[in-house]
């Protein structure tokens, strides 16, 4: 019911303002994963008052109780989705749009039509899992043992839960956010197929054609205007990394000026504006370039002197386009990390009543989100495994719009398990408990829950690892 809301708004709104294929893929993923996660809370908290009270009561108090705590973990994760909209690239504000409105449905639908639906079936909802009572009172025990040992000695299982994660993030630091090396297209995709003719003869470089857009500081019929673009498009040319460039200067020889009016139509249509002001220039690189050092290049040519009888230079094409991709995904991504810090630190404080937990929360987020990109590195980067996934050979580096989606979906899930914790041991201890036995009751109470949902959003996200 969620994804198909989801997709649904997502339909309206792509008939209005386009948006990108990825939104499919994201409505889908995380609507799969949200909605289960909190039906998994609401469900455990109306059997807790089911065993205490009639259904309807029990529901009642399930929305006021669980409703609150789904209700506060889909902000934290809208927030971190809703930053991605910041992001002035319309791939990055579409996969915002779809996790904003995904994490609204699957906050809807759990939190009012889930209790409504819970207070229908009422005691009915174990009839098809008869061997739950027998081993509930097994598990409790268990996570009541885990609790009283975790917390008698807490720096210990400290150390040991960090060391790891810890370890994953250093690899951070190393993250190249360009674009992968070799060919990361399956073998299967007739673009693959095609890329691969190219390249048997020698032929790629015509996929990455630069186009260097040259205004003159005097028509290209003048001889001052056809030397200034014949002497830009040489000076291109002598770049190694070019294997030849095209301009009607290359096409009409160095004294084409004085046989401008004779020039075939078609080549001057082709090259040059109207009035003759303004020159174009391709240039093919070479076939064995990667794209990262086709990004480059267009870097290059974009910050090189602009010649003497040159007004200026505009270079365009698709390593243009990928250079400008990085750089705008790259320069954000400290703005996107600092929006959600701070929204989600305020709005926690005022959610849990509390100062501390929410930079004890934003803190080990960080530590999770770091790991996961330092496990990114290892992975995709370096190799690690990659053979598991698929890959050839190490890509040398991870996708530009990656880190910046796995800070913002990563650290937002994993807010959705501290408010699930830290909204039971809060309540707990409003209650009159002491500070450990909040905290036991509060771990006790989540572990199943947190644990269970983790897992299937393990499962939902790995099956997404098939495409």
């Amino acid at each position: 019911l969620v994804v198909g809301l989801a997709r649904g708004a997502l339909a309206l709104i792509d008939s209005a303002s386009p948006l990108s294929v990825l939104t499919a893929n994201v409505a889908t993923m995380l609507g799969l994963g949200l909605s289960v996660d909190y039906a998994l809370l609401v469900v455990s908290r109306f059997r807790e008052q089911l065993a205490h009270m009639p259904a309807r009561a029990a529901a009642a108090a399930t929305f006021r109780s669980a409703g609150a705590t789904v209700a506060l973990s889909g902000l934290g994760v809208a927030i971190s989705l809703a930053a991605l909209m910041i992001v002035p690239i319309n791939e990055v504000q579409s996969i915002g749009i779809a996790g904003l409105i995904v994490v609204g449905a699957a906050v809807v639908v759990c939190a009012t039509l889930l209790p409504a639906i819970l207070c229908l079936i009422g005691s009915r909802m174990d009839v098809l899992m008869p061997l739950r009572q027998r081993f509930e009172p097994t598990a409790n025990a268990l996570w009541r043992l885990w609790a009283r040992l975790l917390f008698k000695h807490p720096i210990a299982f400290a150390a040991l839960a960090s060391a790891p994660l810890v370890a994953l993030a250093l690899h951070a630091a190393r993250l190249d956010i360009s674009l992968p090396r070799g060919d990361w297209l399956p073998k299967s995709a007739r673009a693959a197929g095609a890329m691969e003719a190219l390249d048997r003869i020698g032929r790629t470089g015509i996929l990455q054609t630069i186009h260097v857009l040259v205004e003159l500081e005097a028509p290209a019929s003048s001889e001052q205007g056809w030397s200034a673009l014949a002497g830009l498009s040489a000076r291109i040319a002598q770049d190694p990394r070019v294997e030849a460039t095209r301009s009607i200067t290359t096409a009409a020889g160095s004294q084409g000026w004085r046989l401008f009016a004779f020039l075939p139509e078609a080549a001057v249509g082709t090259f040059l504006s109207q009035d003759a002001r303004t020159g174009l220039i391709t240039a093919t690189p070479r076939a064995d370039l990667e794209l990262h050092e086709l990004s480059q290049l267009a870097r290059d040519l974009r910050a090189a002197a602009i010649p003497d009888g040159v007004a200026a230079v505009s270079v365009g094409g698709a390593p243009a386009l990928t250079a400008d991709y990085i750089d705008t995904v790259s320069r954000w991504f400290v703005p996107v990390a600092a929006v959600i810090l701070v929204v989600t630190f305020i709005v926690l404080a005022y959610g849990l009543r509390s100062l501390l937990l929410p930079l004890k929360a934003i803190a080990l987020n960080l530590l999770s989100v770091a790991a996961a990109l330092g496990a990114m590195t290892l992975v995709f980067q370096d190799g690690l495994g990659g053979a598991w996934l698929g890959l050839d050979a190490p890509a040398g580096a991870v996708f530009p719009i990656v880190p910046i989606l796995v800070f913002s979906i990563v650290f937002g899930l994993s807010m959705d398990y501290e408010v699930f914790l830290f909204a039971r041991v809060v309540e707990a201890h409003r209650s009159g408990a002491s500070d450990l036995d909040a905290m036991t009751a509060g771990l006790r109470a989540t572990a199943g829950v947190i644990t269970s949902a983790a897992a299937l959003m393990v499962i939902v996200f790995g099956a997404f690892m098939l495409g």
